[in-house]
């Protein structure tokens, strides 16, 4: 994993390279990178609870100063929005990858899981430390995926059966249901939420919208 940081102007003319404490590489696994102020920017690590030798480590999040060239501030914790306890979650790391983030101010951060369990989850900072406000969306009434056992050569269930590599080298076949392949923020101020729901090997989307002050809307 690279803590190295590259900057490049809008013009996309290199300024400088820099590197985070060596002590800190396996905080700083970038899967998402986005300004949450003036010469700050957050990611955040997907591999958060899962092999934790530092406090950093155990973080989700992490906002770096670029001008001073280190960790200002960490928050968040895996389990704060993935069931840890879900050997199928956590050993394929599939409930903190590919998380969906809407930097909404300095202080607040709004994410969806990709695999959709029916919340949202937003991140605010007050009083210098940041809180977890989870936000009820739409229950889909099931586990975003089924899973359909040890994958074998040959192995075809449909048309959305997907693998997925799980510890020791196997892989899984799974059906992935819910979800979310976008998540955006209008000019208006209201969110939508995009999902991928296949229902006998054919293709569907869903849409859900929220207000400015994450209501659900339909």
């Amino acid at each position: 994993i690279n803590s190295r940081f590259t900057l490049f102007d809008m013009n996309q003319k290199f300024i400088r390279t820099f590197k985070l404490a060596r002590g800190l590489i396996k905080a700083v696994d970038p899967k998402y990178i986005g300004w949450i102020g003036e010469d700050k920017i957050l990611i955040y690590n997907r591999e958060s609870g899962l092999s934790s030798s530092t406090k950093e480590d155990e973080k989700l999040f992490h906002i770096i100063d670029i001008k001073q060239e280190k960790i200002l501030e960490s928050f968040g914790r895996a389990e704060d929005i993935c069931d840890l306890k879900n050997s199928f979650l956590r050993k394929t790391q599939v409930g903190i990858e590919n998380l969906r983030l809407i930097i909404i101010n300095s202080d607040s951060v709004l994410i969806v899981p990709e695999f959709y369990f029916g919340d949202l989850y937003l991140f605010h900072k007050g009083r210098s430390i940041w809180r977890l406000n989870r936000i009820k969306g739409v229950n889909p009434g099931q586990k975003p995926y089924k899973i359909y056992g040890i994958w074998k050569p040959g192995d075809k269930r449909g048309k959305y059966i997907m693998t997925m590599n799980f510890e020791g080298g196997q892989k899984y076949l799974y059906l992935p249901r819910h979800v979310t392949i976008g998540f955006f923020r209008l000019s208006n101020g209201c969110y939508v939420h995009l999902l991928f729901e296949p229902v006998k090997n054919k293709k569907y989307y869903g849409v859900q919208l929220f207000d400015p002050k994450l209501n659900y809307l339909g």
